[in-house]
């Protein structure tokens, strides 16, 4: 409910509701908002001052430079016609609050508030766990609801994967909001297999009606504005090689954090002679039987393609590439499921504090520095001796700094695998690929002919027509959205799914498509 109430105030009200919350509490709103510049000087952040709303580092920059480089940045996001101020720091590097206003109050300040009374259409990109939550709640306030799925059928990442792909979660913890699973689709195990998360996000399509609303085998070409501000899509039917368009007055891209397979472009694939797949690809062991492997990467999913080739007892060798190694996390500490030891607001305490946080806060998580280093250490014992780990097999890195950036949540039998005597495990970059191996930046050879790569997914925006892309401002890692969603120089788009990454992405594609929906 509270996301729906703020959501209805800020239609009500516009921006000007916005520009009060700010002063009133500008930290917390700063995060992410192309209006909103956060600055921090090396001595209160105790590592480097950073623009937060810019993406890029200004150590080393006068204080005078910084505030510019922050008006250069909203300068390129500015919604037309609004106009610009010159910014001041105060005397310790930090915008004010009043600074703050005023920042946001220079990018909004001559733009009309936001009103979508004209919006009746909605084009929504995708029909996974995001585009379908995004195309049910759309439907259930009365729009006319067109969604473009590229693939024959809806789940997303959940139609097609490596073999053995599964969550690595227990079903409770990955469940649409609206709709429990069926007593009938019920996982069998601990936690549920890609297919059966599949059936689950069919059912949620068949349950609320959305079949008559999804286009399958339709891949989005183009994307252009109108100058009415609407959206006209061009996109391919595959099944009778046909374009089409539509027209709409909102658009909303949720193809999700795994459409594109990222494979690395490296010297010499030309002439490889053997099998090059990304980890997505690798839907049959087969293509193992009788060559050397190599399985490039370090997380879950090169653990379980690495698990799946030895189980399969085709391949001739198995090499896993990595470049640094993880820490894995028992499914259990000391008999307690780990989601009752990590995911709670005792160790959300244990946490280095947020960039928002105030100075009794800091002060505070300083005080409670001794505690939470014993409490991280505990937890680093607990693992070692869960996964029966010497001190010299762990990871060089700290426990909390890779739980920050995922984790691979197994059990003692899957971390096992690792010490399999028929996996050979090298620690190097590649530099090169030779007609039969990898040549590493070490110089060392590895005969391969199969090479799996699990090197994560990349973002495409390329059926952005026009300036569109330029007024995105598309960054290295993506993109900068007001609640990871909504850019003000581009209206009637928004983005759902696809720029935020949390432990628990079904839920929160939920929490988006509803506020979105209120607003």
């Amino acid at each position: 409910d509270a996301p729906r109430r703020e959501a209805v105030q800020a239609r009500r009200v516009g921006h000007q509701a916005v520009r009060q919350s700010l002063r009133q509490n500008w930290p917390y709103h700063s995060c992410r908002h192309v209006s909103c510049a956060w600055l921090q000087t090396e001595k209160e952040q105790g590592r480097r001052g950073s623009c937060i709303a810019g993406k890029s580092s200004w150590k080393g920059r006068s204080q005078q430079e910084a505030p510019r480089s922050v008006a250069r940045f909203l300068a390129r996001f500015a919604p037309r016609g609004a106009r610009t101020v010159r910014l001041a720091a105060t005397h310790h590097g930090t915008l004010s609050r009043g600074a703050m206003a005023g920042v946001l109050d220079a990018a909004l300040g001559n733009a009309a508030p936001p009103d979508y009374s004209h919006v009746k259409t909605v084009l929504v990109v995708g029909a996974g766990v995001a585009g379908l939550q995004t195309a049910r709640h759309l439907l259930s306030a009365g729009y006319e609801v067109l969604v473009l799925e590229a693939g024959s059928k809806v789940g997303g990442v959940w139609t097609q994967n490596y073999v053995g792909f599964s969550l690595q979660m227990e079903a409770d913890m990955y469940v649409f909001p609206e709709f429990p699973y069926p007593e009938h689709l019920r996982p069998k195990g601990e936690c549920p297999t890609g297919r059966e998360v599949f059936l689950y996000t069919n059912a949620y399509a068949d349950h609320f009606g959305l079949w008559p609303h999804i286009r399958l085998n339709c891949r989005l070409v183009q994307l252009r504005a109108t100058e009415t501000h609407g959206w006209v899509a061009v996109f391919n039917d595959t099944r009778k090689n046909k374009m089409y368009t539509a027209e709409a007055d909102f658009a909303v891209v949720a193809n999700g954090l795994y459409s594109h397979p990222h494979v690395p472009n490296y010297p010499g694939a030309d002439s490889f002679s053997g099998a090059l797949l990304h980890a997505k690809d690798f839907t049959n062991e087969s293509v193992t039987r009788g060559r050397h492997v190599v399985v490039v990467g370090a997380g879950k999913t090169a653990h379980d393609c690495v698990s799946t080739v030895l189980s399969a007892k085709m391949a001739a060798s198995v090499h896993l590439l990595y470049r640094r190694e993880h820490w894995p996390i028992p499914r259990k500490l000391c008999g307690v499921n780990i989601r009752h030891v990590l995911f709670n607001r005792f160790t959300a305490s244990m946490l280095p504090p947020y960039y928002t946080a105030s100075k009794t806060e800091r002060m505070a998580a300083k005080v409670m520095g001794p505690v939470k280093r014993l409490w991280w250490a505990w937890i680093e014992r607990a693992t070692r001796k869960a996964f029966g780990m010497s001190r010299s097999e762990q990871p060089q890195g700290t426990l909390l700094a890779d739980f920050m950036t995922g984790g691979r949540i197994l059990d003692s039998a899957q971390y096992d695998v690792l010490r399999d005597h028929r996996l050979r495990k090298v620690k190097g970059e590649i530099q090169a690929l030779t007609q039969n191996g990898i040549v590493l930046q070490d110089g060392t050879f590895v005969a391969a002919d199969c090479v799996i790569f699990c090197t994560g997914y990349a973002k495409s925006y390329d059926f952005f027509m026009g300036d569109v892309k330029a007024r995105l401002g598309l960054q290295s890692d993506g993109l900068y959205l007001y609640r990871q969603m909504l850019c003000p120089s581009v209206p009637n788009l928004a983005f759902i799914g696809g720029e935020v990454s949390t432990f628990n992405n079904i839920l929160t594609h939920g929490l988006q498509a509803l506020w979105l929906t209120a607003v």
